[in-house]
């Protein structure tokens, strides 16, 4: 037996080659110009910034603090897709709806200085007082139950449309019932 070691076989290196010329100094122009120092800002225009309480996505939240007493505010559609709707705006200026002037709250939907009314998206935020509006509620429910009302009439007294056999035979008039339920939903806070 022969005494011969071998050398042991390594295996070549896989990867990016090493950067031996990293650390050698090179005497030319820079090619990029120096970072420049920050500049002074003065941040006194800043000192009446204020975060909001609650951020909402929602920008035509009205929150109710900024509601004079006594009144009522309402976005009203003033245009779809950049046309104007006319129609909209005169159905609500008779119900008595007039536009809120952006000075009052100056700053909040429209930029600071603007004279004129609030218009966000197509919609122009109206106001009117209260009690018309409690009135306007309270006549839209009339309505509604009147119309339910009427239905009812309509399905215990057999007088029901469309339908082909007697709707005044007692086993007909026996199995039209009407139930009535009612559950409670959220009421949002704001």
């Amino acid at each position: 037996m022969t005494d011969e070691t071998e050398a042991p076989i390594i295996p070549p290196r896989k990867g990016r080659p090493p950067n031996k010329l990293k650390n050698l100094a090179v005497d030319r122009p820079p090619v990029r110009e120096p970072i420049r120092a920050k500049p002074n800002i003065d941040l006194s225009q800043w000192e009446n910034f204020e975060l909001p309480e609650e951020d909402t996505n929602n920008r035509l939240h009205v929150p109710q603090d900024i509601i004079p007493d006594g009144m009522d505010y309402l976005w009203c559609t003033d245009s779809i897709l950049g046309q104007p709707q006319p129609q909209w705006r005169a159905k609500r200026e008779r119900m008595g709806w007039r536009p809120v002037p952006a000075e009052r709250h100056d700053g909040m939907y429209m930029p600071k200085g603007h004279k004129g009314e609030i218009n966000v998206d197509g919609t122009v935020l109206m106001e009117r007082p209260l009690e018309y509006s409690i009135r306007h509620r309270q006549a839209d429910a009339r309505r509604a139950n009147e119309q339910v009302r009427a239905k009812e009439q309509q399905i215990r007294g057999g007088q029901i449309d469309n339908v082909s056999l007697d709707t005044q035979h007692p086993t007909a008039i026996r199995t039209n019932k009407v139930q009535k339920g009612w559950e409670a939903i959220p009421v949002p806070k704001d």
